[in-house]
Order: structure tokens, then C-alpha cells, then sequence
């Protein structure tokens, strides 16, 4: 019985050992998705505003000729 008992305690102690592990990959891939959905949302508005401003310009150039 007591075998038993040490087994379990070793499969616990080995179960808790991987959620931990799982916790902490979770918590680095949901901060590197942060990051990355930070980089996106700042390239999404350098990409419209260069939009805007080539358009401006188009527009400008065309007022011109």
C-alpha cells in the first residue's frame, strides 16, 4: 500500500510539474502574441497613413496638371 502511495505521489508531483511547464510556455506565447498583435496594429496604421498620403499626393499632382 504504501508503494501505492509513493507511486501517486510521484505521478502527482510529476503532473503538477507539467502544468507549471504548460502555464509558463502559455504565458510566453500569449505575451509574444501580444507583442506581435502590437507590431501589427502599429504597421496597419503606418501602412494607411502612407496610403493617405500617397493619395494626397496623387490627388495634388493631378490638380496640377
Amino acid at each position: 500500500m504504501e508503494q501505492i502511495s509513493e507511486q501517486h505521489q510521484k505521478q502527482l508531483t510529476s503532473l503538477r510539474d507539467e502544468i507549471r511547464a504548460r502555464e509558463t510556455q502559455r504565458e510566453i506565447l500569449k505575451d509574444s502574441l501580444q507583442k506581435l498583435q502590437l507590431s501589427y496594429e502599429k504597421l496597419f496604421g503606418d501602412y494607411e497613413k502612407l496610403k493617405k498620403e500617397e493619395t494626397d499626393k496623387s490627388s495634388r499632382l493631378q490638380e496640377m496638371t
